[in-house]
C-alpha cells in the first residue's frame, strides 16, 4: 500500500525540524509497513488526516476500521493513552 503523507504536514514538519522532519517524513512508508505487519492491519488507503506532530492513517483490524498513529518523534504523548482510554477508541 502506498502511504501517501500530505504536503501540507510533509512541509509544515520540515519547517520546524528542519532536516530531522524530512528524514522522519521519508521514513514513514517504511514505518507504516512495519507496524501494519506488527499489529495486523491494512491501510484503506483513505486520505491521511493529520495534527501539527501526527499523520493518521486510516487503516482496518479484520473487519473493523481503525486508524494508524504516527507521531513524529521528540513530542510528549505520554498522556495521549489516557485520552484514548477516556474516548473509548472514538477520539
Amino acid at each position: 500500500m502506498l502511504v501517501v503523507v500530505p504536503r501540507e504536514f510533509a512541509d509544515a514538519l520540515v519547517r520546524r525540524s528542519g532536516d530531522a522532519g524530512r528524514r522522519w517524513v521519508a521514513a514513514v512508508p517504511a514505518l507504516a509497513e512495519r507496524l501494519c505487519r506488527q499489529w495486523l492491519i491494512e491501510l484503506t488507503g483513505d486520505a491521511a488526516l493529520y495534527g501539527d506532530n501526527n499523520l493518521l492513517l486510516p487503516a482496518r483490524h479484520a473487519t473493523d476500521a481503525c486508524m494508524l498513529k504516527l507521531c513524529v518523534p521528540g513530542h510528549d504523548t505520554a498522556a495521549v493513552p489516557g485520552h484514548q482510554r477516556g474516548d473509548l477508541g472514538r477520539g
